[in-house]
């Protein structure tokens, strides 16, 4: 490697650039000792050597840097100095076609402009590691009779295993968890299907929430649920264990309410950050009660458990940004989410969440 300087450049000590950080004064006393010593250091250790710049190339800018450092006290702790180069470049970008995986995510491209997603290699790592490659699958991945508790069974004989799967390990457990490896061994194939939205309307977004009344067997706590449509798709889904016990079904739901309502002022910021227009959102619970007690103005004593979660959704209601409708139990999706369902409940709400097999949706290209 070859390095050409300018004399002019290492003797000029008022020439000198000075980066000040946070541990360094904000002056600075030039001496060309400084300078010259580590020129000398750098030829007497055979770091470069000086020769003449050859014909059609252009030399890199150099420029020397200088610190002190001081003490807590103010004192000199040492002097450094640097010489650094300024480069500046560009590069090629390689256009590496169509996008077909993505963190984990297999993109399969259709004939229409839609896309299929999925996670098979995720899923088959994950079936190989819980040594159920070989186990025959099953249609849904839990029965509807299953009511688990923290301390159902024996413990189980191989903890890590089963923690490296999902965590506690009980042997009634590990059943369950054997029969959700099952299904998802048979629905590898089975993924996301993200259809085009119509470009020349509003977008319109539709959000399911749900919720599991008091079906914690050990704390008695609801299992609240929600997924989200940004027009034909389904973009967000979730469940999770209510922090705290309610009284009734319409406190849980009202409670659900609320958790979708929140997750639907995130997307609602991110379709205005990206300056898209959206139709009135629309949120659709089957309890009607709490449809009710959303356009009902007057607190009652049931409900002031749940008034800051009354306030989150009416101020959405008040603003004209939201409503709240009823919607049939058998139309309501988040059902698969919250509870496990008979087999045929189960495949028709996973048709409305929009998964599919590949083979099902339109043939990829």
């Amino acid at each position: 490697m070859t390095a050409s300087t300018n004399n002019k450049d290492v003797k000029d000590v008022k020439n000198f650039v000075w980066y000040p950080d946070s541990g360094a004064t904000n002056h600075l006393t030039a001496d060309p000792a400084l300078i010259h010593n580590p020129m000398e250091n750098f030829g007497s250790e055979w770091t470069w050597s000086r020769v003449p710049l050859p014909p059609h190339r252009k030399a890199i800018g150099c420029k020397w840097v200088f610190k002190i450092k001081q003490n807590p006290d103010g004192t000199v702790q040492s002097h450094a100095q640097q010489l650094i180069s300024s480069l500046s470049f560009s590069f090629g970008l390689k256009q590496l076609g169509k996008l077909d995986y993505f963190l984990g995510i297999n993109v399969k491209h259709l004939h229409d402009g839609s896309l299929h997603l999925n996670q098979s290699k995720y899923v088959k790592d994950f079936i190989e590691r819980a040594h159920m490659h070989l186990a025959k699958t099953s249609s849904i991945p839990m029965a509807n009779n299953y009511k688990l508790t923290k301390h159902d069974g024996q413990p189980f004989e191989d903890p890590t295993l089963y923690r490296s799967i999902v965590g506690q390990p009980l042997q009634f457990h590990w059943i369950v968890v054997k029969r959700i490896l099952r299904y998802v061994q048979g629905t590898n194939t089975y993924g996301i299907h993200l259809k085009h939205a119509p470009s020349l309307v509003s977008l319109s977004t539709t959000t399911f929430c749900d919720v599991d009344w008091a079906t914690g067997t050990d704390d008695r706590k609801s299992i609240s649920g929600a997924c989200l449509f940004l027009g034909p798709n389904s973009i967000t889904w979730w469940s999770k264990k209510q922090n705290t016990v309610s009284k009734s079904s319409s406190e849980a739901k009202y409670r659900s309410l609320a958790l979708a309502t929140q997750e639907l002022s995130w997307v609602e910021s991110l379709l205005t950050e990206l300056q898209l227009s959206y139709k009135t959102h629309m949120v659709l619970c089957d309890n009607l009660s709490t449809v009710i007690m959303t356009h009902n103005h007057v607190l009652h004593n049931r409900t002031k458990y749940i008034e800051l979660d009354l306030f989150i959704v009416r101020d959405k209601i008040q603003a004209k940004t939201m409503h709240v409708n009823h919607i049939p139990s058998e139309f309501q999706t988040v059902d698969v989410l919250t509870k496990p369902l008979c087999t045929n409940k189960f495949l028709s709400l996973r048709r409305q969440l929009k998964v599919q097999e590949a083979s099902v949706v339109q043939g990829v290209y």
